[in-house]
């Protein structure tokens, strides 16, 4: 988890004037050996299908975290899914009283939800997200080559205005998340999503602008950086039901997978 007082911090604030001279000179000697290494992985290999998982996994992180690029922004897909796809799956979501949800799946920022894998008539979805959304249209926006992604988690979410309405403002420990609206708008008021865009060096808070995605459809998916701050905001009547997803590169996933694997371990998703 992160703090505001985070975004504060000065690497250099303590510091002698020789010092901070110093840091700033290595500092710079990094950002030219990284912008060098920039060069050559896209010079090299100007297509993500040419290059390894684990360079496109580092060009995507540090271009993230240095410059705001449009693929970066949310961006709305409508109706991802079809109105019959969504109504198959409001079929066989079991109710809301059922034992099947759970909320001690998220430590940090819980959610009402049902993994898809535990949900053996929807565990189908894996696969037709994968081709339809994560090899097809959120591996080219990312700079990933087809098959270098893949789910971290899988899950329904369930927002009640007489339960949890909805969720305090967080980040995703994955590289990318998307949600789709399930059932339909009609089925409640408020909700979306609204997200706080940071720009780079930013030096204030209030330099932060903010987004609200509101799908109007159902169907409608919204993907973005995992990393950009997000919340949804509370409905005040009704329930909304989203399917969403945490995507990273199968590299990484194969790896936590198997740590907790070792230690005896259910695999867990994580919000920051």
């Amino acid at each position: 988890m992160t703090s505001d007082d985070d975004h504060d911090f000065d690497l250099f604030g303590d510091l002698d004037v020789d010092e901070q001279k110093q840091a700033a000179a290595r500092q710079a000697t990094m950002n030219q050996a990284n912008e060098a290494r920039l060069n050559h992985l896209i010079q090299q290999h100007k297509s993500p299908q040419d290059r390894s998982i684990a360079s496109n996994r580092w060009i995507y992180k540090y271009i993230r975290h240095h410059t705001m690029m449009d693929a970066n922004l949310p961006t709305l897909l409508p109706q991802l899914l079809s109105t019959e796809e969504c109504c198959h799956i409001m079929d066989h979501i079991p109710s809301a009283s059922s034992n099947d949800w759970t909320t001690a799946r998220h430590s940090a920022f819980p959610t009402t939800d049902i993994p898809i894998g535990t949900c053996p008539p929807l565990q189908y979805l894996t696969s037709l997200l994968q081709q339809r959304l994560v090899d097809s249209v959120l591996a080219p926006a990312y700079g990933f080559a087809p098959g270098q992604l893949g789910f971290r988690d899988l899950f329904l979410v369930r927002y009640d205005s007489h339960a949890q309405q909805g969720l305090a403002p967080h980040t995703d420990g994955c590289l990318m998340s998307f949600t789709i609206l399930v059932n339909t708008p009609d089925d409640f008021d408020g909700g979306g999503t609204q997200f706080f865009i940071t720009p780079p060096r930013k030096t204030t808070e209030s330099e932060d602008a903010v987004i609200v995605v509101r799908p109007t459809r159902q169907g409608d998916a919204v993907h973005h950086d995992a990393c950009i701050k997000h919340q949804g905001l509370d409905i005040t009547r009704g329930q909304r039901i989203l399917l969403v997803g945490f995507v990273d590169t199968i590299d990484v996933i194969q790896k936590d997978q198997f740590a907790q694997q070792k230690q005896g371990q259910a695999p867990t998703s994580r919000r920051i």
